[in-house]
């Protein structure tokens, strides 16, 4: 690789090492988010939902590198098959991930699907996000984001985040809120809980 990478992981995320989490990206910052789960899962133990769209195919491809598996599909769109899938994984003990504003966007707009799950299943939330130095932003609905050779990214993640004693209105605000902070906001904020790696 020929970029300098930042792994930040809170400490809290280390806590669940028996208990699942749903890991919420944003879709234009996917690509290097499998990296990030490694770092907290030596092991692999989970599924990602990937859209039945060209990019779900990539992402297919992509994640068998790093030994997880794959649901096709969307949680948000219909299908009731996904959902039960995904909520039969967590129930046993697996890790879901999933985009909340994909497979088609509107860009960072938060699906009820990831609402749903973390409610259904009573397992926390965990936001991982993809900041770089200098990146090129595809002309895409996601503005998706590849770090350009030579610069430096950070993969950061939030504290587990609990949503069960919320509406499901303002659990979408919330999860979007904390979806939307700034890289100085995520650091300054949990700076002396931050394990890094």
């Amino acid at each position: 690789m020929l970029c300098k990478k930042e792994i930040l992981i809170h400490k809290e995320v280390f806590e669940l090492v028996d208990k699942p989490f749903i890991a919420a990206f944003w879709h234009g910052e996917m690509l290097f988010q499998p990296i990030l789960y490694q770092h907290i899962r030596q092991k692999p133990k989970g599924y990602v939902i990937s859209s039945l769209h060209f990019d779900g195919e990539v992402v297919v491809r992509l994640i068998k590198f790093f030994n997880l598996e794959t649901i096709r599909g969307s949680t948000s769109r219909g299908s009731v098959r996904v959902f039960l899938k995904a909520l039969r994984a967590l129930r046993e003990g697996k890790d879901i991930a999933i985009t909340p504003d994909g497979p088609t966007g509107p860009y960072h707009k938060i699906s009820n699907g990831i609402v749903a799950l973390s409610q259904k299943s009573n397992v926390p939330i965990v936001i991982f996000r993809f900041f770089a130095q200098h990146s090129w932003q595809m002309k895409s609905w996601d503005r998706f984001l590849i770090p350009k050779p030579f610069s430096s990214f950070s993969l950061i993640t939030s504290k587990p985040i609990y949503i069960q004693e919320l509406s499901e209105e303002e659990a979408t605000i919330f999860i979007k809120q904390e979806m939307e902070y700034p890289f100085e906001t995520y650091y300054k904020s949990y700076q002396e809980s931050y394990h890094q790696t």
